[in-house]
């Protein structure tokens, strides 16, 4: 699910603020761990999959 907001004060420039929803019923929704490790070789390593985040996105965008 996506909810967006765009403001446009001129014909030129674009502000967009976005709200998106994703769910799974498996674990395949990268988490704040995210999914690949910080050191190359980390055999440790194990990607933060969810079944469920949020992500909120602003944006700005200007035309010439």
């Amino acid at each position: 699910a996506t909810a967006t907001l765009d403001y446009k004060p001129s014909p030129w420039l674009l502000y967009r603020l976005e709200y998106r929803h994703d769910w799974s019923s498996i674990p395949f929704i990268a988490g704040p761990g995210g999914i690949t490790p910080a050191r190359p070789g980390d055999t440790g390593f194990r990607p933060d999959l969810r079944t469920s985040g949020g992500r909120l996105l602003l944006n700005a965008t200007l035309r010439f």
